[in-house]
């Protein structure tokens, strides 16, 4: 089976250069790019977009035409990195949603990675009132069971700790300074 492809070209004229903010802007030639799109009946689906490419007179920088469709310097949709993520919502691995969506399954670990950047622990401070629990989590886990803590406020997960034993917790605390441990008034 042959893949689906479309062809389209991109092109405006920009208010101002990038760098410099100058006005004096000419078209200089264009390119064309593959970008990856949601499968059509099945078939992996292609846009072969081809961008314009502009010259500030100014600054003599170059840059090409952008489009919401697909982020600068990336040849995968947004439709279809937005379509990997709700993908991952289902218990199957990065290698299936790879292959369902025509990516490789490092394209899919990048898509996860950036999709939880913004749960990274903030080490310099804890709520004042922390809810601990432990839990059995997963069967490989180093002390059998895992560790849960939340803001007590709030009831937002903060973290989970693989292991519930007193030597990882308090090398795991200790990674937090010493003013956000003091932070803490009640654990509950």
């Amino acid at each position: 089976a042959s893949d689906v492809y479309k062809r389209q070209t991109l092109s405006y004229i920009p208010s101002s250069c990038h760098k410099c903010k100058s006005d004096k802007v000419i078209k200089n030639g264009s390119y064309v790019s593959i970008i990856k799109l949601l499968s059509t009946g099945g078939q992996p689906t292609e846009l072969h977009l081809r961008k314009q490419r502009f010259l500030c007179k100014e600054c003599k920088v170059t840059f090409v035409a952008n489009t919401n469709e697909v982020n600068p310097h990336c040849f995968i949709s947004n439709s279809v990195k937005q379509s990997i993520k709700v993908s991952l919502r289902e218990k199957i691995s990065e290698v299936d949603i790879a292959n369902r969506h025509n990516v490789s399954h490092s394209t899919v670990g990048r898509i996860v990675d950036t999709g939880f950047t913004r749960y990274r622990l903030n080490y310099k401070e804890l709520p004042e009132n922390l809810s601990f629990d432990e839990f059995k989590s997963v069967k490989n886990c180093s002390g059998k069971m895992s560790f849960i803590y939340v803001n007590a406020d709030t009831k937002q997960l903060i973290d989970i700790v693989e292991n519930r034993q007193l030597a990882d917790l308090r090398t795991y605390f200790y990674r937090f300074s010493k003013r956000a441990r003091e932070m803490v008034k009640t654990v509950t």
